[in-house]
């Protein structure tokens, strides 16, 4: 900007750049509303806190790019990007509210080793149902992306049938919000306060992350299909660490720790899935099941309430499980009839508690002394 390179704005030497070339950015702070619609490489020339690139109004050629509004117009963002083949490298991207950071709509980028700063007097969110008044990304139409070593605490969408993998990131503080019809996945990333969201048919896996979140972690809903293998999940949660609801929505949630919070996981309103192998810590409840035919096969579950809660129909099959409670280690609603066998379960109140119009099938499950008994 200081004028000693070949040009002194982002977007001029992006529009004299053939495809294939690399556009090096070099410190300082540039205005944003820069548009990509050519194969390319933006990358920072030097240290990445110093090259910084501020979502800004795009001029009056480009309002209306997009006629969702949600990048062009008066809708500020930093990148736009629609070019079939382009990376983004080693930059910060400065999120006023009110603005996207980089908003993709097609083709195949790679945006890797990018912070994204929201403003500093916004604070925390307080509910998993408000969110930050920015997105710092955003992915629609046919779009096939790669996230990777990027660090962001603004809102992400996932829309219109866009697939995206996040690989290593650290999410600060707003959700994930992913809709389907597409694949996305996101691995070996660390969430503090940060969540995720799949809903709409979204196929997807969540693989090797860390959550951290003391207001929501995992949501799965609305027809979607989900991996969930080897998280962690750490914190109080205003739900289950893990939840899966709705009709034609599956889930195999395998190998995870969930510890230091209330609840573990929920599985409701028709949702399915096969749980095995996790170890489960909780306060509260360690898994409800409601009108679920689940599969909760060889988990440790101990909770100083309920192991685990079955209610609302549920035909679920309980196999092979360590459950223990402080209050009663498995609860049988009426009008449920969970297989449960091959258990070692020992509640403190109870270790399985029938109320009445319940059917379990029980077979050879092992209960401890000191536990009011089936």
């Amino acid at each position: 900007p200081q004028g000693s390179a070949d040009f002194t704005s982002i977007q001029a030497a992006v529009d004299a750049a053939a495809a294939g070339d690399v556009v090096a950015v070099m410190p300082g702070t540039y205005d944003g509303a820069v548009v990509i619609e050519k194969d390319l490489s933006l990358l920072g020339d030097g240290p990445r806190d110093e090259i910084v690139l501020v979502a800004s109004v795009p001029a009056a050629s480009s309002e209306g790019i997009d006629p969702r509004g949600l990048i062009g117009g008066s809708r500020a963002f930093a990148v736009h990007l629609s070019g079939e083949s382009v990376t983004i490298a080693d930059l910060t991207i400065a999120n006023p509210d009110g603005t996207t950071g980089v908003a993709v709509t097609a083709g195949a980028p790679v945006i890797e080793r990018v912070v994204f700063v929201g403003p500093e007097e916004l604070e925390p969110r307080f509910s998993a149902h408000v969110h930050r008044l920015f997105a710092s990304l955003a992915f629609y139409d046919d779009v096939d992306a790669i996230v990777r070593d990027s660090a962001w605490d603004g809102y992400v969408a996932v829309r219109d049938g866009a697939s995206v993998r996040f690989e290593g990131n650290t999410v600060s503080g707003d959700t994930i919000s992913i809709d389907g019809p597409g694949t996305t996945s996101v691995r070996d990333s660390v969430l503090l306060r940060g969540s995720i969201s799949m809903s709409y048919g979204v196929t997807g896996v969540i693989e090797g992350n860390e959550f951290h979140g003391d207001i929501s972690q995992l949501g799965i809903d609305s027809g979607s299909v989900v991996e969930v293998l080897g998280n962690s999940f750490s914190g109080g949660v205003e739900d289950a660490a893990v939840w899966v609801q709705d009709r034609d929505t599956s889930a195999v949630i395998s190998g995870n720790v969930v510890t230091d919070g209330q609840n573990g996981l929920r599985i409701a309103g028709g949702g399915s899935a096969i749980v095995t192998d996790n170890t489960l810590d909780v306060a509260a409840i360690g898994v409800s099941i409601a009108g679920s035919d689940a599969q909760l096969i060889d988990n440790a579950i101990t909770s100083a309430g309920a192991g685990v809660v079955v209610v609302a129909g549920a035909d679920a099959t309980i196999s092979g499980n360590s459950i223990e409670a402080g209050g009663r280690a498995i609860v049988v609603g009426q009008d449920s009839a969970p297989s449960i066998s091959g258990n070692a379960i020992c509640g403190e109140q109870a270790s399985i508690f029938i109320e009445d119009g319940a059917a379990p099938s029980l077979d050879d499950n092992v209960v401890c002394d000191e536990a009011a008994g089936e």
